[in-house]
Protein backbone atom coordinates (compact mmCIF):
# COMPACT_ATOMS: atom_id res chain seq x y z
CA UNK A 1 0.00 0.00 0.00
CA UNK A 2 1.51 3.54 -1.21
CA UNK A 3 -1.30 5.61 0.12
CA UNK A 4 -0.70 6.78 3.74
CA UNK A 5 -2.87 5.76 6.30
CA UNK A 6 -5.22 8.96 7.63
CA UNK A 7 -6.19 8.18 11.16
CA UNK A 8 -8.86 10.24 13.13
CA UNK A 9 -11.70 10.54 15.12
CA UNK A 10 -14.93 9.22 14.07
CA UNK A 11 -18.37 11.74 13.76
CA UNK A 12 -21.77 11.03 13.04
CA UNK A 13 -20.93 11.53 9.52
CA UNK A 14 -18.95 8.14 9.50
CA UNK A 15 -22.28 6.16 10.92
CA UNK A 16 -23.17 4.44 7.87
CA UNK A 17 -19.67 3.43 6.51
CA UNK A 18 -18.67 2.15 10.53
CA UNK A 19 -21.71 0.18 10.65
CA UNK A 20 -21.39 -1.47 7.25
CA UNK A 21 -17.36 -2.22 8.02
CA UNK A 22 -18.64 -3.82 11.23
CA UNK A 23 -21.16 -6.21 10.28
CA UNK A 24 -18.84 -7.42 6.77
CA UNK A 25 -15.95 -8.15 9.62
CA UNK A 26 -18.50 -9.22 12.17
CA UNK A 27 -19.83 -11.85 9.86
CA UNK A 28 -16.18 -12.89 8.81
CA UNK A 29 -15.56 -13.39 12.50
CA UNK A 30 -18.76 -14.89 14.33
CA UNK A 31 -19.84 -17.34 11.08
CA UNK A 32 -22.56 -15.18 9.43
CA UNK A 33 -24.52 -13.84 12.28
CA UNK A 34 -25.40 -10.29 12.72
CA UNK A 35 -23.82 -7.79 15.15
CA UNK A 36 -26.96 -6.11 15.70
CA UNK A 37 -30.03 -5.79 14.31
CA UNK A 38 -30.16 -3.94 11.14
CA UNK A 39 -33.08 -1.66 11.58
CA UNK A 40 -31.00 -0.48 14.70
CA UNK A 41 -27.42 -0.82 13.73
CA UNK A 42 -27.26 3.10 12.92
CA UNK A 43 -28.93 4.28 16.02
CA UNK A 44 -26.77 1.98 18.03
CA UNK A 45 -23.30 3.43 16.58
CA UNK A 46 -24.78 7.12 16.19
CA UNK A 47 -25.02 6.84 20.28
CA UNK A 48 -21.07 5.02 20.69
CA UNK A 49 -19.83 7.52 18.29
CA UNK A 50 -21.36 10.27 20.22
CA UNK A 51 -21.12 8.73 23.73
CA UNK A 52 -18.24 10.49 25.97
CA UNK A 53 -17.43 7.33 27.48
CA UNK A 54 -16.70 5.61 24.15
CA UNK A 55 -14.12 6.51 21.47
CA UNK A 56 -13.81 5.49 18.14
CA UNK A 57 -10.45 5.84 16.04
CA UNK A 58 -10.92 5.53 12.19
CA UNK A 59 -8.40 4.51 9.63
CA UNK A 60 -8.45 5.70 6.21
CA UNK A 61 -6.39 5.35 2.53
CA UNK A 62 -7.63 7.57 0.25
CA UNK A 63 -10.36 9.09 1.88
CA UNK A 64 -12.32 5.43 2.50
CA UNK A 65 -12.84 3.80 5.86
CA UNK A 66 -10.72 0.92 6.23
CA UNK A 67 -10.67 0.11 9.93
CA UNK A 68 -11.96 1.29 13.01
CA UNK A 69 -11.26 0.70 17.16
CA UNK A 70 -13.66 1.54 19.71
CA UNK A 71 -12.84 1.60 22.81
CA UNK A 72 -14.74 2.56 26.23
CA UNK A 73 -13.18 4.15 29.04
CA UNK A 74 -14.35 3.01 32.92
CA UNK A 75 -12.70 4.61 35.11
CA UNK A 76 -9.34 3.03 35.61
CA UNK A 77 -10.24 0.50 33.31
CA UNK A 78 -10.43 0.89 29.58
CA UNK A 79 -12.46 -1.98 27.39
CA UNK A 80 -11.55 -2.28 23.35
CA UNK A 81 -14.69 -3.97 22.43
CA UNK A 82 -14.22 -3.62 18.29
CA UNK A 83 -10.85 -3.69 16.41
CA UNK A 84 -11.93 -4.35 12.91
CA UNK A 85 -9.65 -4.13 9.09
CA UNK A 86 -11.49 -4.44 5.91
CA UNK A 87 -10.15 -8.26 4.69
CA UNK A 88 -8.63 -6.15 1.62
CA UNK A 89 -6.18 -3.84 3.74
CA UNK A 90 -5.30 -7.06 6.06
CA UNK A 91 -1.65 -7.94 6.93
CA UNK A 92 -0.44 -3.93 6.34
CA UNK A 93 0.05 -2.66 9.98
CA UNK A 94 -3.44 -0.95 9.82
CA UNK A 95 -4.33 -2.88 13.71
CA UNK A 96 -1.27 -2.11 14.84
CA UNK A 97 -1.31 1.80 13.81
CA UNK A 98 -4.76 2.08 15.26
CA UNK A 99 -3.81 0.53 18.81
CA UNK A 100 -0.98 2.58 19.28
CA UNK A 101 -3.13 5.44 18.42
CA UNK A 102 -5.80 4.16 20.87
CA UNK A 103 -3.45 3.10 23.79
CA UNK A 104 -1.84 6.85 22.84
CA UNK A 105 -4.99 8.56 24.27
CA UNK A 106 -5.10 7.00 27.42
CA UNK A 107 -4.52 8.97 30.65
CA UNK A 108 -2.09 6.91 32.55
CA UNK A 109 -2.80 9.06 35.85
CA UNK A 110 -6.01 7.42 35.87
CA UNK A 111 -6.56 4.11 33.38
CA UNK A 112 -4.98 1.11 34.96
CA UNK A 113 -5.85 -1.19 32.60
CA UNK A 114 -6.78 -2.08 29.22
CA UNK A 115 -8.86 -5.58 28.44
CA UNK A 116 -10.60 -6.78 25.42
CA UNK A 117 -12.22 -10.20 24.17
CA UNK A 118 -10.95 -11.85 21.22
CA UNK A 119 -12.10 -15.07 19.77
CA UNK A 120 -10.01 -17.89 20.57
CA UNK A 121 -9.65 -18.73 16.92
CA UNK A 122 -8.50 -15.58 15.71
CA UNK A 123 -4.91 -16.16 15.86
CA UNK A 124 -3.60 -13.19 14.22
CA UNK A 125 -5.93 -10.87 16.81
CA UNK A 126 -4.34 -12.72 19.38
CA UNK A 127 -1.02 -12.53 17.71
CA UNK A 128 -0.96 -9.05 17.32
CA UNK A 129 -2.26 -8.20 20.74
CA UNK A 130 0.05 -10.68 22.44
CA UNK A 131 2.56 -8.21 20.88
CA UNK A 132 0.99 -5.52 22.77
CA UNK A 133 1.50 -6.82 26.24
CA UNK A 134 -1.61 -8.49 26.83
CA UNK A 135 -2.00 -11.21 28.47
CA UNK A 136 -4.21 -14.37 28.30
CA UNK A 137 -6.44 -14.09 31.73
CA UNK A 138 -9.56 -16.34 30.65
CA UNK A 139 -12.36 -17.68 28.46
CA UNK A 140 -15.83 -18.11 28.25
CA UNK A 141 -17.90 -20.16 26.43
CA UNK A 142 -20.68 -17.90 24.64
CA UNK A 143 -23.44 -18.19 22.40
CA UNK A 144 -24.47 -14.71 20.59
CA UNK A 145 -28.25 -14.10 20.68
CA UNK A 146 -29.11 -13.60 16.78
CA UNK A 147 -29.01 -9.46 15.76
CA UNK A 148 -27.65 -8.74 18.87
CA UNK A 149 -23.76 -8.20 19.21
CA UNK A 150 -23.96 -9.56 22.78
CA UNK A 151 -23.03 -13.03 24.52
CA UNK A 152 -26.14 -14.25 25.58
CA UNK A 153 -28.21 -17.62 24.94
CA UNK A 154 -29.25 -18.27 21.17
CA UNK A 155 -31.24 -21.51 19.61
CA UNK A 156 -28.24 -22.19 17.29
CA UNK A 157 -25.51 -24.57 18.18
CA UNK A 158 -22.38 -22.88 17.52
CA UNK A 159 -21.01 -21.58 20.54
CA UNK A 160 -17.74 -19.44 20.43
CA UNK A 161 -15.16 -19.12 22.69
CA UNK A 162 -14.02 -15.95 23.98
CA UNK A 163 -10.22 -14.96 25.35
CA UNK A 164 -10.09 -12.06 27.75
CA UNK A 165 -6.80 -10.27 27.16
CA UNK A 166 -5.58 -7.66 30.02
CA UNK A 167 -2.59 -5.02 29.73
CA UNK A 168 -1.78 -3.11 32.82
CA UNK A 169 -0.88 0.67 31.99
CA UNK A 170 1.64 1.94 33.99
CA UNK A 171 1.81 5.89 34.72
CA UNK A 172 3.86 7.57 33.12
CA UNK A 173 6.58 8.48 36.01
CA UNK A 174 6.79 4.33 36.44
CA UNK A 175 8.00 3.94 32.92
CA UNK A 176 11.47 2.95 32.12
CA UNK A 177 13.24 5.58 29.67
CA UNK A 178 15.01 4.03 27.25
CA UNK A 179 15.90 6.62 25.33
Amino acid sequence: MDDILIIRAASEDDVAAVVALHELSWNEVFRGDTAYPLDTADNIWREKISSEKTSILLGLFSGFICAFIAFENNGGLVEITDLYVDGGYRRNGIGSKLLVAALGTLNTSTVKEVQLWVDNTNAPAIKLYSRFGFTRLGQQKVKFRTGQGEPGVDSKDSKIILELYVKPILPDSMRLNTA
